[in-house]
């Protein structure tokens, strides 16, 4: 899913909707040169595959890097109703609108 820079002034719809219980597989993909570190609040993620290969074990975090043109496959249970923020840990890519909204329904 596209990440559109957010408004911390006005209303953000989520970029997706889950339905409470299932599993949901999320890629990150940076395309830039820098590392971003990812965070998805209200919920662990596992990370599952880096560049499209399966890795070798699979291991939860709630921050997860994805290194300057990589893609990473995380599984998240979405087991938490709410709207959960999504959004870089790098302040400066946060402030710069690196972040989204995810619904839990």
């Amino acid at each position: 899913l596209p990440i559109l820079p957010y408004d911390m002034m006005g209303k953000n719809d989520p970029i997706a909707t889950f339905k409470a219980g299932t599993w949901v597989k999320i890629r990150f993909t940076n395309g830039t040169m820098m590392a971003h570190q990812m965070h998805l609040h209200g919920v662990f993620m596992t990370v599952i595959a880096r560049d499209g290969k399966p890795v070798a074990q699979q291991y939860r975090q709630d921050v997860i890097v994805v290194r300057p043109n990589e893609s990473v496959d995380v599984a998240v249970l979405a087991d938490n109703l709410g709207d959960w923020v999504l959004h870089c840990h790098n302040l400066e890519h946060e402030e710069h609108g690196l972040m989204a909204k995810i619904r839990v329904r």
